[in-house]
């Protein structure tokens, strides 16, 4: 159940590697390597997740130079319960909350519950597309590329000369 309240690694992954891709400039392919350094990941996990979403044909690979990996699709045709669904399989529409291998579920008061959440999670996910993720990555990496920049130009003094000793 703690999968559903809070994704597995391989979810998470896969949803920010597909933020990544759609906020890349256009046209623009990302390595496997730029993105686990970007969201903090281990590139095989990333590589095994990249595989998966290129399955479900929402990425697309390229090898060699100049290769990496783009959206297969516009980003508004791609939800995040698609996103999720290719790493994780469906969201489970049924199942104890509190992890008892033999609920009784036809009489659990908390199945109603859970019914109610899976279809909200669901609900929410269906309406956020990937290009919503793509903007909120770009304009974090447009401040995190400013404030760098900013850092840069005040670390970038003018030598001091050093007097000659004679």
């Amino acid at each position: 159940m703690s999968g559903l309240l809070k994704p597995s690694e391989a979810a998470s992954i896969a949803i920010h590697a597909c933020g990544l891709l759609a906020g890349a400039p256009e046209g623009r392919a990302l390595t496997a390597q730029e993105m686990a350094a970007a969201i903090g990941a281990s590139e095989a996990h990333l590589s095994k997740v990249l595989q998966r979403l290129s399955r479900a044909g929402i990425i697309a690979g390229r090898r060699g130079p100049g290769g990496g990996f783009r959206l297969a699709r516009p980003p508004r045709s791609v939800t995040l319960l698609r996103v999720y669904e290719a790493v994780d399989g469906p969201l489970p529409l049924s199942g104890c909350l509190v992890g008892v291998p033999r609920c009784p579920a036809d009489s659990c008061p908390l199945q109603s519950l859970l019914a109610t959440t899976v279809r909200a999670l669901a609900d929410g996910l269906s309406r956020m597309s990937i290009a919503d993720l793509g903007l909120s990555f770009s304009r974090r990496a447009g401040r995190t590329a400013a404030r760098s920049d900013s850092a840069g130009s005040r670390r970038k003094s003018t030598p001091v000369r050093r007097a000659r000793r004679n």
